[in-house]
């Protein structure tokens, strides 16, 4: 399979070699139909996660309208992956992992829901022939961001949550490359601020490997409390979204 070779050159006399397995497929796969689009964006790339898992979170506001809930998952050019629904079982059932047909003349995958949100594609690729994908909605009515670490308050997909599927948490590994005020304040918040926005409650220090009450309505900034740099795991159990509860622990 793909392997991804990282360098870490600071002390470029014994620089430190990490080779860690890459994405299953040589291209970017998309949900492509879904909320009715069908073409290749950035709104429905979807991103590796790691263990040949791949994930994009996609908001839907009418389940209603005709072909709101069809889709297929395949690449920009439809010619390398295109993977759909099997012959006479096209429903995927929310939460139950679906077995994709990757034929290009498969049809379209149609989601069995009634329900307005945001949900959550995640494919599984262990079988890069025979991929599953199991669609859920999330927690959260919107995809949700570790958003001020490294004075970094921008929403990007390096910052973006994953849901862990089947779960109502969220997670992201996220590098911690200053040590100041500034570097270690943050939130967890959607792109727009006003869907989600959760920062401190009674308390406003998170400690590694403690769980921290997070308040989702109107709290401050938060502040990590780490011995210094290096690369860090945000989980965050949304089971209640009002206040969820947060654990950074080191890596």
């Amino acid at each position: 399979g793909p392997y991804t070779f990282h360098v870490d050159a600071a002390d470029t006399d014994n620089p430190v070699l990490l080779v860690t397995e890459g994405p299953t497929y040589a291209t970017d796969l998309y949900v492509r139909g879904f909320a009715g689009a069908w073409d290749a964006t950035d709104a429905n790339r979807m991103r590796y996660i790691g263990d040949q898992t791949y994930q994009v979170q996609i908001p839907l506001a009418d389940p209603a309208a005709p072909g709101a809930l069809s889709f297929k998952v395949a690449d920009a050019s439809w010619d390398i992956v295109n993977c759909g629904a099997q012959d006479g079982a096209a429903t995927a059932t929310p939460g139950t992992p679906y077995a994709l047909n990757c034929d290009p003349t498969s049809g379209d995958v149609v989601v069995d829901t009634s329900v307005a949100g945001n949900y959550a594609f995640t494919v599984d690729a262990t079988d890069p022939a025979n991929p599953t994908v199991t669609v859920e909605q999330t927690p959260f009515a919107a995809e949700v961001f570790v958003r001020g670490l490294n004075a970094s308050w921008d929403a990007t997909p390096s910052n973006s949550m994953s849901l862990v599927s089947g779960t109502t948490t969220y997670e992201v590994i996220m590098p911690v490359t200053g040590t100041t005020a500034d570097d270690l304040s943050f939130k967890i918040a959607s792109f727009d601020w006003s869907t989600v926005d959760c920062g401190s409650g009674a308390m406003d220090t998170v400690d590694l490997d403690t769980p921290f009450a997070m308040n989702c309505a109107g709290g401050g900034n938060v502040n990590l409390n780490v011995p210094g740099e290096g690369n860090v795991k945000f989980t965050l159990d949304a089971a209640d979204t009002t206040n969820p509860t947060l654990t950074v622990t080191g890596q």
